[in-house]
């Protein structure tokens, strides 16, 4: 009885073992400091190159083998960058990104190394937030009429440099300081941006999320949005697309459709059914579209 017991076990252990989740397996090198997200997106833009002595491994320590090379290679490997006591990145782990935000982390560090520097003008800081108050109405006025559409590409540079400039010049903005229309601007002229912009400043929407002053669902849609342009399935179906050839709109490839009202309401924001409406969108006759489709 006593064997059997300690055979049963040992059975539990070596089961849990193997049901380990895969951050609890990651490798960390010693006495190396590991780069945070911030700061491995700031190297990135800085097109701070990593030095060709750099030691690759994966998530177990070992050299990185060829194969996880050339996953890397691809952008489906995230990074964990490791530097020594000069700041210098001596060591790389390569794993599989372990969280939504990792995907697009892989993206965002992808287009910073090709991106140009934002466009700046001078702000007065102690105007920020009749500033942006301007700019949210000059955004919305180019998109709901009030302000003719062949001006909009000029108004979204121009309101694009300014909250740029105040990102980067003034302190870091509060919805206290800046009332909610102000938020609701930087997040609008962010959205509306180049793809470099969005980049550049999605962990900054994500502080603002996570401080309360702003509401989650905004990231959400800027997830969706830097998904979608780099070619990947979206994952709260907020970006939709005009088909040139019926000229209805269509909802571009969301991933894990039947789960995505719970990733929606996990960020504030309603079930996709009536979110579609906006746009005459059938949630369940754009699913048996996919459907039909031939595998890939």
């Amino acid at each position: 009885m006593f064997l059997s017991i300690k055979k049963w076990v040992l059975y539990i252990i070596i089961i849990q073992y193997q049901c380990a989740s895969p951050a609890d397996e990651i490798y960390r090198p010693d006495n190396l400091t590991r780069l945070s997200y911030e700061q491995m997106i700031g190297r990135a833009f800085q097109k701070q190159q990593l030095s060709p002595y750099v030691v690759f491994k994966d998530s177990l320590g070992n050299p990185l083998p060829d194969k996880q090379r050339a996953l890397l290679n691809r952008g489906e490997l995230f990074t964990d960058q490791y530097v020594n006591e000069n700041n210098e990145v001596v060591e790389v782990v390569a794993r599989r990104p372990r969280s939504l935000k990792e995907e697009v982390l892989i993206l965002i560090i992808e287009e910073a190394h090709v991106s140009e520097p934002p466009l700046l003008t001078n702000v007065d800081c102690h105007k920020a937030k009749e500033i942006l108050e301007e700019i949210y109405d000059k955004d919305q006025g180019a998109r709901n009429g009030a302000i003719s559409s062949a001006l909009r590409p000029g108004i979204d540079l121009e309101n694009s440099k300014a909250v740029v400039s105040i990102l980067e010049a003034c302190p870091f903005p509060t919805k206290a300081e800046i009332g909610k229309k102000g938020m609701d601007a930087i997040f609008f002229v962010i959205q509306h941006a180049f793809s470099d912009i969005r980049a550049r400043y999605y962990l900054a929407i994500e502080k603002m999320v996570e401080s309360g002053d702003m509401e989650p669902g905004k990231l959400a849609l800027i997830t969706d949005r830097i998904l979608v342009e780099h070619g990947k399935e979206q994952a709260y179906g907020s970006q939709v697309f005009k088909d040139d050839n019926t000229g209805k709109y269509e909802l571009f490839p969301l991933r894990d459709p039947l789960g995505v009202n719970k990733r929606r309401a996990a960020m504030g924001l309603g079930p996709i059914e009536e979110y579609l409406k906006n746009w005459d969108i059938s949630f369940e006759n754009q699913l048996e579209k996919w459907k039909a489709l031939p595998p890939d």
